[in-house]
């Protein structure tokens, strides 16, 4: 089925309640499967990220050294842990998202079909499909890192600042719904990247409370986490930068990293089979394949023919402007409150 060029892009609304409910109920029912995987990508990376924030710390140069016009040793050797954190970062957005999260994906999915795959099946089947997920993630990242540079260099203008509102939200709409698309779809990478913009596109109302929903959720955690570090510290007297209070802090975020990571991956999961139920009816289609193990993949995808921009995409970017605009006038505003002299 094809959606004609004219006809307006469709609008799906998505249950996001109803989707952090189920996410929830299969992180309750599966918890122990899906901490694996991400166990073994995230807590190395976060112990490492950890080790170089402290190692970073007791680098730092004085308020001195960073004012001397001259390059030091110092400032350089502060310039390459600050890259070399960079890195390592990136890295962890890439093996998370396509292994650990990509294997959490399928298994929910397979899950959510009443199979019960091993972790050997899971690697077995979402290792060709990875290679190309991964080149879509270099697509995504290069367009976003391409639309922000570009906005930032233009900001003078009112146009740049609009750049910025579409590269927030070209890449919440692909980034939400691509790791799905791929594991389940097993497409090529163009074709996968382009399915992720007009599936995310569609449905962006529901993707953008899903993901503030999520966001909210994540700084609170980690407010609760931090806050009970510091009550810990108080109460037991332990150092502020002691060894015990480190460990305690890398073992609880350790613990909250890999819920949040299985919480992340599948509320994508179930986002992405509300909209191609709402979109392509697809639980009816699979009930007419008269097949026993169907799966999304077996289910031609819905051709949507929309221009590449709309005028409900003009509006998104519009909105999202704005935020960034309020959101950077308050950053300047505190800023400048809290960082004033005193008479």
């Amino acid at each position: 089925m094809q959606v004609n060029r004219s006809t307006p892009l469709p609008t799906v609304r998505l249950s996001v309640l109803a989707i952090l409910d189920r996410s929830f109920e299969f992180i309750r029912l599966h918890w122990r499967t899906y901490s694996v995987p991400i166990a073994v990508v995230a807590i190395p990376f976060y112990l490492l990220q950890l080790w170089l924030i402290t190692q970073l710390g007791d680098r730092l140069p004085d308020t001195v050294a960073l004012a001397n016009p001259e390059i030091s040793s110092e400032q350089v050797e502060l310039l390459l842990f600050g890259m070399g954190y960079l890195f390592i970062l990136v890295l962890e957005a890439i093996f998370s998202g396509v292994f650990s999260q990509g294997m959490v994906t399928w298994l929910a999915s397979e899950h959510l079909h009443h199979a019960r795959p091993s972790l050997r099946q899971a690697l077995q089947t979402i290792l060709p499909r990875s290679f190309n997920l991964l080149i879509a993630y270099f697509l995504l990242f290069g367009a976003i890192i391409s639309l922000s540079l570009l906005g930032i260099f233009t900001a003078g203008i009112l146009i740049g600042w609009g750049v910025l509102g579409f590269a927030v939200y070209f890449g919440m709409a692909v980034s939400t719904l691509i790791i799905p698309i791929f594991m389940l779809e097993n497409v090529e990478p163009v074709a996968g990247f382009t399915r992720a913009w007009q599936m995310g596109r569609s449905a962006f109302r529901g993707i953008f409370s899903l993901v503030t929903l999520l966001t909210v959720f994540t700084l609170i955690t980690e407010f609760g986490v931090l806050t009970l570090l510091d009550w810990v510290a108080m109460t037991i007297g332990l150092p502020p930068e002691g060894t015990i209070l480190l460990m305690l802090d890398a073992v609880l975020h350790s613990v909250i990293l890999v819920f949040l990571s299985q919480l992340q991956s599948i509320a994508p999961l179930f986002a992405y089979y509300d909209i191609r139920a709402q979109l392509e009816g697809l639980p009816l289609a699979m009930r007419l394949l008269n097949q026993l193990n169907a799966r999304p993949q077996d289910i031609p995808a819905v051709t949507l023919r929309a221009p590449f921009i709309t005028r409900q995409d003009l509006a998104w970017i519009m909105w999202l402007t704005l935020f960034i605009i309020l959101s950077m006038l308050a950053l300047f505003t505190f800023n400048s409150t809290f960082t004033s002299p005193t008479l």
